[in-house]
């Protein structure tokens, strides 16, 4: 993308091939910001599924700090009830417009798609599973449904479109892996039901991965959370399942124990955490997780 003058300076200019042109500065700012009206952030998402600068530009926007400095200069001449949001507009306009003319680095390289899913996790992880190829542990946090959460979650949603870009476009032999990809990515951006439909075409194409199997058990405990708790049940079958493939397969057994614990078996939930907080051969991280998890139990 390039920057052309305008009446109301530097505007993005789509690059070529591009169906759609792309926001102004401002309006990814006000994206950016989680301040833009429902029909108005579609639309930018739309534009955003298909342009790759612009998601490069806001997940870089997303990720920058705010200082407090930002926001007390806004705060002298804005109303106070709406100083925070002046004064994070001010800033990510400012992070926008610095990234459209001097572009300082280049669009995040998604060859290793799990490398890609793996830097969008931060000191907390957005999904209560255990994913199989994205294994550094990580505190469990549920993601905000704030408009703040749903922005600083961007870098996810922009690897998310892209591995699922990759996967429609992926040859027969290696469909299954992409969308296998996809759906991880998917799901540790927040959209769970989409992670359970493309792992179940990774499965048809080529069942009898217990990695993937587990992702499912994965995707089901994350999709009870927000829709029905009849995912339980599945995810304890896709677990199952794995096990049955790979017995020791760590992140299969810790979902395994999340979906007993959902379905209220809690003798059987307590004695699947007893076991994975005594595994010599897992993460310690995770068998202290197990460990906590084991001592709320009741009895």
């Amino acid at each position: 993308m390039t920057a052309a003058d305008s009446s109301t300076g530097p505007r993005a200019v789509p690059p070529r091939g591009t169906p759609t042109p792309c926001p102004p500065p401002e309006d990814l700012a006000r994206f950016v910001d989680g301040a833009q009206r429902a029909d108005e952030r579609a639309r930018t998402v739309a534009h955003l599924v298909i342009c790759d600068d612009c998601r490069e530009i806001v997940a870089m926007a997303a990720e920058a700090p705010v200082p407090a400095a930002a926001v007390t200069t806004t705060e002298t001449t804005a109303p106070r009830s709406r100083m925070p949001v002046y004064g994070a507009l001010a800033l990510a306009a400012s992070v926008l417009l610095a990234v459209y003319v001097m572009r300082p680095v280049p669009a995040a390289d998604t060859t290793d798609p799990w490398a890609a899913i793996a830097a969008t996790t931060g000191a907390t992880r957005p999904v209560e599973g255990r994913l199989g190829l994205v294994s550094r542990y990580a505190p469990f946090a549920p993601p905000s449904r704030s408009a703040a959460g749903a922005t600083m979650s961007f870098a996810a949603d922009a690897v998310a479109a892209r591995l699922a870009e990759a996967a429609s476009a992926a040859p027969l032999a290696g469909r299954a892996e992409a969308e296998h990809a996809a759906a991880v990515a998917a799901l540790v951006a927040g959209h769970p039901a989409d992670a359970v439909t493309r792992l179940e075409r990774a499965l048809a194409d080529a069942p009898g991965s217990a990695m993937r199997l587990s992702d499912f058990a994965a995707a089901h405990l994350a999709l009870a959370a927000v829709e029905s708790p009849a995912h339980f049940a599945a995810a304890l079958e896709a677990a199952d399942a794995a096990l049955r493939l790979a017995p020791d397969l760590h992140a299969a057994r810790f979902n395994r124990a999340l979906a007993l614990e959902g379905l209220g078996r809690i003798a059987e939930a307590h004695e699947a955490w007893r076991a994975i907080a005594a595994d010599a051969t897992d993460d310690p991280a995770w068998r202290d997780d197990a460990a906590r998890r084991l001592q709320r139990q009741p009895r």
